[in-house]
């Protein structure tokens, strides 16, 4: 009988992730839901670790409300462990005026391991592979609980004007870093000021979509 009820509540955990855990109109109840049930069948001790990363988690979005200036995240679609972020190109590097997002995907494992992270606006940075992951001590060996995610954007917002070609992710931005430094310099701007046509661009499709509510809370009238 226990086996046979395991069985179902591992059907019915997989039915609701299935069904409501995926695509862009996801219901984020039901996917906690299931993310519960997983975590019951995987024991008191992955059940008390989830718990401890969520507390963290929290205390990291609190202490996001009073961070420096040039970064900023929060969690996507009400996720706590699936975060986005945006992260202001340096002042007084060739990266100033660029705006950047990036995803943080965390796990029952954080603090004690580091989240992944990526960037989603295309990067040309000898630290940062081609898909946009980044290349960086502090998300591997040198990684520490007593990070937050704080610490971590501001220490890829300083990657960014202080690159380490020794470390190369990306070949060519490691060499043109080192050996053509003009060139390296142009390529970035350029960055720069796409990154900011992308800004534009989701600014544009927010108006629009406040606008679209606007309209629909007047018809209802």
């Amino acid at each position: 009988m226990e086996d046979a009820g395991r069985r179902l509540m591992d059907e019915d955990g997989d039915r609701i992730a299935a069904e409501h855990n995926t695509g862009p109109n996801a219901d984020p109840t039901l996917a906690e839901a299931a993310n519960i049930q997983k975590l019951v069948r995987a024991g008191p001790s992955a059940a008390a670790s989830a718990t401890d990363s969520r507390k963290r988690l929290m205390r990291d979005l609190k202490a996001m409300q009073s961070a420096p200036e040039g970064i900023s995240a929060h969690p996507h679609n009400d996720d706590l462990m699936h975060w986005k972020a945006v992260i202001f190109g340096p002042e007084d590097s060739i990266w100033e005026g660029g705006i950047f997002k990036l995803e943080l995907h965390f796990t029952t494992e954080y603090p004690m391991s580091p989240p992944k992270v990526k960037f989603l606006t295309p990067v040309f940075h000898p630290n940062v592979y081609k898909d946009g992951n980044i290349c960086m001590d502090i998300m591997k060996s040198q990684w520490s609980p007593v990070y937050d995610v704080s610490a971590l954007l501001l220490s890829i917002q300083s990657l960014l004007s202080d690159p380490n070609p020794n470390s190369a992710a990306n070949g060519e931005a490691a060499e043109m870093y080192a050996k053509q430094r003009r060139e390296y310099e142009l390529r970035v701007q350029d960055i720069v000021e796409k990154s900011l046509e992308a800004a534009d661009d989701d600014d544009e499709d927010d108006d629009e979509d406040v606008g679209d509510d606007d309209e629909g809370g007047s018809g209802g009238q």
